[in-house]
């Protein structure tokens, strides 16, 4: 469980990496190693792990990231109009619709990207990640049923395997 949450808080830090607009100064190890569509595939030396970053219209920022060390997915969004609502180390319970009927629940937890960007994160399993590569869209809810958002999918299938690449690549 430890080598677990300290490989999290790594992808965490990879998170706040993507989740920012610009290269933040202690994220010298993140470099771009593709891209797709609108998708920036990143890689970081420090965990020698690869994401997925895209940043949307309204300022929603999704990042999907793979990490070797515990050989786990983690999930990280964002949003600069979400300050109010989340904070370091709090907990929200979300609801993902993929497509309209795929659906994910869990528990993110809160943190700031270096450009004080809130965001949430969490583990999640290899299925979640295939409804991500094969759907066009997603619904964000929050645990009383409000839309946060909705964001579209498009690529995300490519992008996916342009992250498999570079985790090989590495």
């Amino acid at each position: 469980m430890r080598k677990f949450m300290k490989a999290l808080l790594a992808s965490a830090a990879i998170g706040v990496a993507s989740l920012s607009a610009s290269q933040p100064a202690n994220a010298g190890a993140l470099t771009q190693w593709d891209r797709v569509g609108n998708w920036q595939i990143n890689y970081s030396a420090e965990a020698n792990a690869c994401s997925m970053f895209q940043e949307y219209d309204r300022g929603t920022r999704l990042v999907v990231a793979f990490m070797p060390e515990v050989s786990s997915w983690v999930l990280m969004i964002g949003n600069r109009s979400w300050s109010d609502t989340i904070g370091k180390g709090t907990q929200h319970r979300i609801v993902m619709r993929l497509d309209g009927y795929d659906g994910w629940e869990g528990v993110l937890t809160g943190m700031f990207s270096s450009d004080d960007v809130p965001f949430m994160f969490t583990k999640v399993k290899p299925e979640f990640v295939l409804s991500v590569m094969r759907r066009y869209k997603v619904e964000i809810f929050d645990r009383d049923g409000r839309k946060l958002t909705g964001l579209p999918l498009v690529d995300s299938y490519a992008a996916m395997l342009s992250v498999i690449a570079c985790q090989k690549a590495h």
